[in-house]
C-alpha cells in the first residue's frame, strides 16, 4: 500500500511500532509524534517535521529526511544506516547509541547556539515578557 501524507498533520500521534518502510510522507507534520520501533526503512520523508518526535529503536535505513525538520526530536538507539539528511536541521537532536553508517550528514544543520540560549532565556524574577 502507497501511504501519502502530503500536507498532512500527524501531531502528536502515537506510530508505535508501525510499518512505513518505502512509506511516501514528504511534507508531512509530525511533532511530538511517538516512534518507536518505527520500521520506516527507504521513507521518503523530504521536508517533513519531527520536532520532539521520540523514535527511540526506529529504523530510518536509507530513509531520505532531505531538508527535515528534527529540532528536539530523540533518536537514542535508532539505527539511520545511509539515511539522506542533506541540509536537514538537526538541532538540539538526541542520539544516543544511534546508529550512522554511510548516513549523509555533511550539510545538515547541527545545533544552533544562539537558538539553544533564547530557548533556554527566562525572564529575571519580577519581571514580565
Amino acid at each position: 500500500d502507497e501511504i501519502m501524507a502530503k500536507c498532512k498533520d500527524i501531531c502528536e500521534a502515537d506510530l508505535t511500532e508501525a510499518d512505513l518502510r518505502d512509506a511516501r510522507l514528504r511534507y508531512g507534520v509530525f511533532p511530538k509524534t511517538q516512534l518507536q520501533g518505527v520500521k520506516a526503512d527507504g521513507a521518503d520523508l523530504r521536508e517533513s517535521v519531527f520536532t520532539e518526535a521520540t523514535a527511540h529503536y526506529a529504523s530510518f535505513r536509507g530513509a531520505d529526511f532531505t531538508f527535515a525538520d528534527l529540532a528536539h526530536a530523540d533518536v537514542s538507539h535508532a539505527d539511520l544506516s545511509r539515511a539522506d539528511l542533506t541540509r536537514a536541521n538537526l538541532h538540539e537532536l538526541k542520539a544516543k547509541n544511534t546508529t550512522w553508517d554511510g548516513a549523509n550528514t555533511a550539510t545538515a544543520k547541527g545545533t544552533d547556539e544562539k537558538r539553544r540560549q533564547a530557548e533556554q532565556w527566562t525572564a529575571p524574577r519580577g519581571e514580565s515578557a
